[in-house]
């Protein structure tokens, strides 16, 4: 199953894309969100004027030695004895003026799949902009962030974060 929900409050667009299906490829997963993010946005724009979006991406990868396997990507001997490990960053950009944030959360997590608790790697990507008060986002901006950063929340992207 695949889902697309958009949510328009107070001038902030934001997109949920929910993949439930281990079939289909993230290329082509993208490149169907990315075309849905244009449908969606010329009828929203064409009613509302839009000066902040979002795009988030959550991936549970599975590793029995996560708190290790974190330790050795991002860590010194500092964290030695931990249960709990994560970091948070925030990588900004400029595009069409606008800031884009970037921020990445790794962390060492719990999650059941199936009934079965599993030990793993819980990464979220989060990438959205400051609010310009002075512009708002035309269509064709945002088809271009879309178009150009939803590559950062693809499968290959997220596991150079943790490899």
């Amino acid at each position: 199953m695949v889902s697309i929900h958009a949510i328009f409050q107070d001038h902030v667009l934001i997109f949920f894309y929910n993949r439930v299906d281990e079939n289909k490829s993230n290329s082509f997963i993208l490149n169907d969100f990315n075309a849905k993010v244009r449908g969606l946005t010329s009828v929203i724009l064409s009613k509302q004027e839009v000066n902040r979006f979002g795009m988030v991406a959550r991936y549970f990868h599975l590793d029995k030695s996560s708190i290790f396997t974190l330790k050795k990507k991002f860590f010194s001997n500092a964290v030695d004895g931990a249960e709990e490990l994560g970091l948070r960053f925030n990588k900004p950009t400029e595009f069409h003026g606008f800031k884009i944030n970037d921020i990445i959360e790794v962390s060492a997590a719990e999650m059941q799949l199936n009934g079965v608790n599993h030990k793993g790697i819980l990464i979220q990507r989060d990438i959205n902009n400051n609010p310009n008060s002075v512009s708002s986002i035309s269509q064709d901006t945002l088809t271009e962030i879309s178009a150009k950063y939803s590559s950062k929340v693809s499968e290959l992207e997220i596991e150079r974060l943790i490899k």
